[in-house]
């Protein structure tokens, strides 16, 4: 009978330490932001602006050039 609850007070405990593990403290609240980290971040949203103000001010409805790679080969057709 000894053995069987010492068995079990074994295995209450090794069963307790995964669901202890669990309650651990909740994490801290995020910290403030430094003010160097504000002047990053207020940097970065101004140059991310800058860059799509950039993209919608290309003209992107504009057809490419045709390039025709063998205009240097043939010859020219006022020599007939």
């Amino acid at each position: 009978m000894r053995r069987i609850v010492i068995g079990m007070a074994v295995l209450a405990l090794l069963a307790g330490g995964p669901a202890l593990a669990q309650r651990r403290n909740p994490p801290a609240a995020p910290a403030q932001p430094t003010p160097e980290e504000i002047i990053k971040k207020r940097d970065k949203d101004a140059l991310e602006r800058e860059y799509q103000n950039a993209l919608r001010n290309t003209d992107q409805n504009t057809t490419p050039v045709r390039v025709d790679p063998w205009a240097n080969m043939r010859g020219d057709d006022n020599k007939r």
